[in-house]
């Protein structure tokens, strides 16, 4: 009879791009991109489908939810940006296919530090020094936003890869730290994409409304809950086109590119956050491109 200890191997691959492979005596586990970076989203998938798949997983204190398709699993592993780098374990639990037994399989993976950059901005002193009635609605409104946060869909609500919502170049780094005025303020959590006023936004990936209103930095804002704990955002909109509950399709239009709250200019910020996560939403374009719709 096989041993019911399972033994990991593990084939480095270099650098942040490439794919990582782990093998146990039934299954071939493997890691986009082999090696993550802080602020990271990595795609893990389990090429061979056990006959029970996976009940549970967890990363970094955060849940682990598996998707079928395409005769493998694959699931979201989403690396904070104040996550000190080093190893950490993947735990995923299943019932092995012969045996019928709960295993509970540990893979170690390592998440690499990252060099975030600096923006020195100079900006006129009403949109960085605000009066006490300013700073608590400010204070109010960042609540407000966080709890969304935590109430999500149970279901799966996006498929295939995640999309670029507006076709502009990127302006503004994920991560970056931000000089205003000659002192550092909090970090950038999205990516600015230039656009012209107008300009329509697309859906990154389908799912339902969480939220859409007016806030004093963020502007005319939407979060989208794609479901099982992974939100886009989507700030500075000259008018938004949807409403809370309702139900869109990758693609479908949000609103239009504008310059509301603070901003010097049209653009659209866009964020990711996964299970609580801060992650850059473009690596979450890169980890799911290999998903295709169903």
């Amino acid at each position: 009879m096989k041993a019911l200890i399972f033994v990991l191997y593990f084939f480095l691959a270099i650098g942040f791009s490439g794919t990582v492979s782990y093998a146990d005596e039934s299954h071939v586990w493997s890691l986009h991109p082999a090696k993550l970076a802080i602020g990271q989203v990595g795609l893990f998938s389990i090429s061979d489908v056990p006959a029970t798949p996976p009940k549970a997983g967890a990363f970094l204190g955060r849940p682990v939810y598996f998707h079928p398709g395409l005769g493998r699993l694959t699931a979201l592993l989403p690396v904070d940006i104040s996550t000190p780098p080093g190893k950490y374990p993947l735990t995923i639990e299943y019932q092995h296919v012969h045996h019928g037994t709960k295993k509970v399989i540990t893979i170690q993976v390592e998440v690499q530090p990252y060099e975030f950059p600096v923006e020195e901005l100079t900006l006129p002193e009403k949109m960085v020094t605000f009066p006490e009635e300013i700073l608590k609605r400010i204070q109010d409104e960042k609540k407000a936003v966080d709890a969304v946060f935590e109430k999500t869909s149970a279901s799966l609500l996006w498929n295939g890869g995640f999309i670029k919502p507006v076709a502009g170049d990127i302006v503004g780094l994920f991560g970056s730290r931000r000089i205003l005025n000659g002192e550092e303020r909090s970090r950038h959590l999205g990516v600015d994409i230039r656009g012209t006023e107008g300009t329509p936004i697309r859906c990154a990936n389908s799912g339902r409304i969480a939220l859409a209103g007016d806030f004093y930095l963020l502007g005319s804002t939407v979060i989208l809950d794609h479901g099982q704990g992974v939100f886009t955002i989507y700030c500075h909109l000259s008018k938004a086109a949807v409403k809370e509950g309702q139900q869109v399709a990758k693609g479908d239009s949000l609103g239009e590119v504008g310059a509301t709250g603070r901003a010097t200019g049209p653009h659209l910020h866009w964020g990711a956050v996964i299970c609580g996560a801060r992650v850059d939403p473009l690596s979450l374009i890169e980890a799911t491109a290999m998903i295709a719709d169903k």
